[in-house]
């Protein structure tokens, strides 16, 4: 079986960006055997949160202003994918995909509506 070269799949898309480290870690073998894309953690990214808002959301909103072209996979923090959701709303730049299989008990059956109601590509587990 031969393996797809980045540049036959997506040549535009270079980073891929987790909402948490762990997120990171567990998709890095394959992704590195794979594509050999950049795996970035949004939570990596901020030293301090935003007023109000929780790190995680803050290094995530960073992501979308510096890799807004990226992969964005969000396995654990739902209320960084609304946010993320609200961006992608506002502005021009869209993301290449979003997978979001949030794991938890707060909004995330309300920030998959969210996401289901974006035009964007997406993976909903």
């Amino acid at each position: 079986m031969q393996l797809l070269k980045p540049s036959n799949f997506c040549p535009k898309v270079k980073t891929i960006v987790t909402d948490i480290t762990i997120v990171k870690q567990g998709i890095f073998t394959l992704v590195n055997k794979t594509f050999q894309n950049t795996i970035i953690a949004a939570i990596e990214q901020v030293s301090n949160a935003l007023p109000g808002k929780p790190h995680t959301e803050t290094g995530l909103l960073n992501c979308f202003n510096q890799y807004p072209q990226s992969i964005y996979v969000i396995g654990n923090v739902p209320t960084a994918l609304i946010a993320l959701c609200k961006e992608l709303v506002t502005s021009k730049v869209k993301s290449t995909l979003i997978i979001d299989y949030s794991v938890g008990f707060v909004s995330v059956v309300y920030s998959q509506k969210i996401l289901a109601k974006t035009s964007m590509p997406q993976i909903r587990v």
